[in-house]
């Protein structure tokens, strides 16, 4: 499959290349609960001074898939980290060129749910415990390529954690779930950008 390319600021925003992402077998949720989830905004960065390239292009390719199955429960969060590193790229950069093309690879979009030890005896029924921990992984590289191949190339990784306390419902989940991707992408944005300037300057205009 071609990758995606991006022309204008924005445009690529829900494209993924080279990727075929399996169905996720999720609950059905009944017309009553579907209209009492409450709605996410995307997570932007249109108030983000654009990041123009001396490129021709922009793609995005997923290299990270998720597996749609615990321990990994990206795939529930309502803004994947995926797709928010998706709308990062087309709120950001903006292809100013006539040659080459800007290639983002996602390495690593991952959230791993790892239960955390319970108080126990007596003690344990007067204790409210963190009942689980979510370590988010955030891998992006962006390169310069050219048909000579990969000319430079800048990349981020950051991490986060977070716990949350048993008998949370899955609504405080999802919110504890979408103020983390908040979070992971801020950080993603501030070390890509830096990174982006000590390592592309060449490229950027």
């Amino acid at each position: 499959m071609p990758s995606p390319s991006l022309s204008r600021r924005g445009a690529l925003r829900g494209l993924v290349a080279g990727v075929l992402v399996p169905a996720l077998a999720l609950p059905v949720l009944s017309p009553a609960a579907r209209a009492q989830e409450k709605k996410y905004p995307e997570i932007t960065f249109v108030n983000s001074p654009s990041i123009a390239i001396d490129v021709q292009q922009v793609e995005i390719t997923r290299e990270y898939v998720s597996r749609g199955a615990k321990p990994n429960v990206e795939h529930l969060f309502p803004v994947t980290p995926n797709d928010a590193v998706t709308r990062w790229v087309g709120d950001r950069l903006v292809p100013v060129g006539r040659s080459r093309l800007v290639r983002v690879v996602v390495k690593d979009a991952s959230v791993v749910e790892v239960p955390l030890e319970k108080t126990g005896g007596i003690k344990g029924w007067f204790t409210t415990d963190q009942a689980e921990r979510y370590d988010a992984t955030m891998e992006v590289v962006v390169e310069i390529r050219s048909d000579v191949g990969r000319d430079a190339y800048a990349s981020a990784r950051v991490k986060r954690s977070q716990t949350i306390e048993e008998g949370a419902s899955p609504a405080k989940r999802r919110e504890v779930w979408y103020a983390m991707t908040e979070r992971l992408m801020a950080d993603l944005d501030k070390e890509l950008e830096r990174s982006m300037r000590q390592y592309l300057s060449p490229y950027l205009r």
